[in-house]
């Protein structure tokens, strides 16, 4: 295992811009290479920096994102009278609402329509069947990214471990040191 060296950034948005051409330069390799990228988001606040870097840098410079799949991690429940079920959309609080509002509508915004990310590669788990969402992510065949694997993103391990044709990407293991931050 890699020694892992922090970096410390005193201003969010400088990290949000480092960390967003790093995340699209990945992008761009798995496009080059004709995979699909599973991008694993949690449903809170903490990589909104990050999204909104990505979203500045597609509008610079445009790119193709059709193969992105956005992997979402969690979603609030509620008790139905066939079991548990996604909470309303329009929740304020909705994972899904997140997801279409402050990811994929940020990146797509400055997208020409073929260069989006489609409506059927923002995954979310089935309540009723969370072992099929393991199985879907494994059978992918994709580079995998998520933004806090070991806490948050444990459906994409699997498919990491058992050595299905994803890649992890680490960014603490293999990015260099990244100008401007202290350590």
């Amino acid at each position: 295992m890699n020694a892992i060296t922090p970096q410390i950034f005193h201003d969010v948005d400088i990290l949000g811009r480092v960390f967003a051409e790093r995340l699209l330069a990945l992008i761009d390799q798995a496009k080059a290479a004709g995979r699909l990228f599973l991008l694993g988001c949690p449903g809170g606040r903490s990589p909104r920096p990050v999204y909104q870097a990505m979203g500045q840098a597609l509008a610079k410079r445009p790119r193709d994102l059709s193969h992105l799949v956005i992997v979402m991690m969690d979603d609030y429940l509620v008790e139905t009278g066939s079991g548990l079920d996604h909470v309303p959309e329009n929740s304020h609080f909705s994972c899904r609402r997140f997801a279409q509002v402050e990811i994929v509508g940020v990146l797509n915004e400055a997208l020409a329509e073929g260069f989006r990310i489609p409506a059927a590669q923002v995954w979310f788990p089935d309540p009723r069947d969370p072992q099929a969402y393991d199985a879907r992510i494994a059978e992918a065949g994709a580079s995998t990214f998520s933004f806090s694997p070991r806490e948050r993103a444990t459906a994409m391990w699997p498919s990491i471990q058992k050595g299905a044709r994803a890649t992890a990407v680490r960014a603490s293991c293999r990015w260099p040191k990244i100008p401007g931050a202290t350590t």
